[in-house]
């Protein structure tokens, strides 16, 4: 797959699926395999447009949610993922583009430049100035601009639509488990270990990696949960908390993992923490014996979650 983070002059004829693709959920993932189901049929290149980030971080439209992929994490699941397409478009969504009308973009970024023949979008679909545009906007210009549109029918998980938001608001809930389930994927934390104060090496003897995540990435309720620790290329069992130290001083969040057999030097590493299970929410215990009692529990909890799976 050619990763574009600007508007290339594209030669073939395309199959463009066009969306957010925040967390490239199963809805997402049915927009790709119907996408790729068109390209084939019709010999055509398949191409993923979509945005380094979410558009409200210019349109103001509303507020600007944190977003569960970054840039380079959602490539990397494009590229995992069964649809195997031609080309990825991701620019940042300026506010030149911003203003551009529906029929300016169809007319100007999709038929002229990316040679779009066949368009393939979810069923809650908006663009253009306002985001005036929708999937009716498409087919009502399909004509004069000569390229197919498919309108790809939400993904229900209980009765209840697949959506960005709807994920979101899980994490938020610290309905991990169910998160998972929608995205089809573990969610995911992927950042740098950092020094914090060494209190879980030093005071309770139990060492734990601290990682600094992007702001624009949405982190999970916090509390403990289990997970997967990927260092090195070299997958681990771990213990991660998410939250304030409340036993030793309730100052700024945090997110630190006890990686289960592992004492390596990992300082300025990329660590990436896969989130499995929640086990419990953050709070105070009476005194260090009690609060390190408990996370020997949580450690022993994770490795018999993780035995049961393997």
């Amino acid at each position: 797959m050619q990763v574009f983070f600007d508007i290339p002059n594209i030669e073939e004829d395309t199959t463009i699926a066009i969306g957010t693709f925040d967390g490239l959920h199963l809805g997402h993932q049915s927009v790709l395999k119907n996408a790729k189901k068109i390209a084939l049929e019709n010999n055509q290149k398949l191409l993923i447009f979509t945005f380094t980030d979410h558009p409200a971080i210019i349109t103001g439209s509303k507020k600007v949610p944190q977003i569960l992929t970054m840039s380079d994490e959602k490539v990397n699941l494009l590229k995992s993922y069964e649809s195997d397409s031609d080309y990825c478009v991701m620019p940042n969504f300026s506010k030149d583009f911003s203003i551009l009308s529906p029929e300016e973009f169809i007319e100007n970024i999709l038929v002229k430049k990316l040679k779009a023949k066949n368009i393939c979008v979810g069923f809650n679909f908006f663009f253009g100035y306002k985001a005036q545009g929708n999937e009716q906007t498409l087919k009502n210009f399909s004509k004069k601009y000569n390229y197919d549109v498919e309108v790809v029918k939400p993904v229900k998980y209980e009765g209840q639509n697949v959506s960005s938001s709807v994920i979101r608001e899980l994490l938020t809930d610290g309905e991990i488990s169910k998160a998972n389930q929608l995205l089809n994927y573990k969610y995911y934390l992927r950042g740098q270990v950092v020094r914090g104060r060494g209190l879980g090496k030093t005071v309770l003897g139990i060492p734990t990696a601290n990682i600094l995540v992007s702001e624009r990435k949405l982190i999970p309720k916090n509390g403990v949960y289990c997970c997967d620790v990927k260092v090195k290329d070299k997958n681990y069992v771990g213990v991660t908390n998410i939250g304030n130290r409340p036993t030793f001083d309730n100052g700024l969040k945090s997110i630190e993992v006890h990686i289960l057999d592992f004492d390596d030097d990992i300082y300025g590493n990329q660590i990436e923490i896969n989130f499995s299970d929640y086990l419990r929410p953050e709070k105070k215990f009476d005194g260090i014996e009690k609060l390190k009692e408990q996370i020997l529990i949580d450690i022993e909890l994770c490795r018999n979650e993780s035995n049961s799976l393997a």
